[in-house]
């Protein structure tokens, strides 16, 4: 599926460009293969706990932690990718598929902009975390420990997990699972 997020790196982008508008095309045409990838997007669940703030690991090399690259910013860029090919959306980042779906009715202007603020929060998370790691010496991760963050981000951490979990609740509902 990660074929669907091509860049030209080098050489002829209309050749590159051509493709992806013969994918996007594709893929509207075949309902079976957005439900697939639907089925598949909806697979991973953001780690809110029903009791608890969270659903962390309970033992294993890294107690107390989930990682936040697939355990959240996964769902985001699957989630958008979906909306994308169901709207004919041809943008290969998630920030610009997020802001393209608003234009296409794909989602409320309100939404993708929840959307990508809490993407890009966990993003940050996710590179404070990576230069503790390496300030500490210790070996890259993404496992995160929210005990390690101080209440507001702790809150903030939640809320954007929250919104990864409408993100995947709207993109059932508008492609219709």
């Amino acid at each position: 599926v990660i074929f669907f997020d091509m860049r030209v790196v080098q050489g002829d982008s209309a050749a590159v460009e051509s493709l992806r508008q013969t994918l996007l095309e594709w893929t509207q045409q075949r309902d079976i293969f957005r439900r697939i990838l639907t089925e598949d997007a909806l697979r991973r669940r953001p780690p809110l706990g029903q009791i608890r703030d969270f659903r962390l690991s309970r033992g294993g090399e890294h107690p107390h932690t989930f990682d936040i690259k697939t355990e959240a910013l996964a769902i985001i860029v699957e989630a958008s990718r979906v909306l994308a090919l169901a709207h004919g959306v041809s943008a290969v980042s998630t920030t610009e598929r997020l802001r393209q779906l608003v234009l296409v009715d794909g989602l409320r202007d309100v939404d993708a902009a929840a959307y990508e603020e809490a993407f890009q929060h966990l993003q940050l998370l996710r590179l404070q975390l990576h230069q503790e790691q390496q300030r500490a010496g210790k070996p890259m991760s993404n496992r995160l420990d929210p005990d390690h963050l101080n209440p507001l981000d702790r809150r903030i951490l939640r809320e954007c997990l929250r919104q990864v979990q409408r993100l995947q609740r709207d993109m059932a509902s508008r492609v219709g699972l």
